[in-house]
């Protein structure tokens, strides 16, 4: 019997996915404990929250249609019909996870501009904000026209015209997440560097907004 995945992609999706609930609920419990008010950040962070709720669901949903399995593994459908159902799954996933991997950084991206008014990497923020927008755009048209018309990406039966190998614009939209995601991580630590404090309280600072790497 060919080996399953569904342990390590249910792990993999419960792990991050409670990890970022939490994290936003955790956010919005502190602000009302404070009594601040809600900024922008906050409602993009619950907004991206929901966008994970319903990519989690989606993955969810594509687990019983056979995800994670091998297609010899699979015996409640056909493997024509299963690999139609997974694609069209995988391409449906995408939206959500478009919108919320867009908000978070722009959540992250208006926190920094609430926090440092009078700072030069202002400018870089409104850069990698503008960036951001670029990056969901153009992963979401690169989504849309994957094959025209659509359904024929799941839909065997359907003659049409692909023009973008799914594999590689993952890869490639990937690559460029991680970079833009790295960037906006070290912003704050060239204005750390700034501060007069005892480098054990630097560190410790940079050590805080850094954390994002992980």
């Amino acid at each position: 019997m060919a080996t399953s995945r569904v342990a390590e992609i249910t792990a993999s999706l419960t792990i991050t996915y409670v990890a970022a609930v939490t994290a936003v609920a955790l956010r919005i419990f502190s602000r009302r404990l404070t009594g601040v008010a809600l900024a922008f950040d906050d409602y993009a962070a619950v907004a991206a929250g929901f966008c994970a709720t319903v990519f989690f669901a989606m993955k969810v949903y594509a687990l019983t249609n056979g995800l994670g399995r091998h297609i010899q593994d699979i015996h409640k459908t056909t493997p024509v019909i299963t690999t139609q159902h997974i694609m069209r799954d995988l391409w449906a996933d995408d939206i959500p996870y478009s919108i919320g991997v867009c908000l978070a950084k722009l959540s992250i991206l208006w926190l920094y501009w609430r926090m440092f008014k009078h700072s030069r990497i202002r400018i870089p923020i409104q850069v990698m904000a503008a960036l951001s927008v670029m990056w969901f755009i153009a992963r979401l048209v690169m989504t849309a026209i994957q094959c025209i018309p659509i359904h024929a990406l799941w839909d065997y039966s359907v003659k049409g015209v692909c023009p973008i190998d799914p594999a590689k614009s993952f890869i490639a939209t990937c690559a460029t997440h991680a970079i833009i995601d790295f960037i906006i991580v070290l912003l704050p630590v060239f204005e750390v560097a700034k501060l007069h404090l005892p480098p054990i309280q630097k560190f410790s600072v940079a050590l805080m907004f850094t954390s994002g790497l992980l």
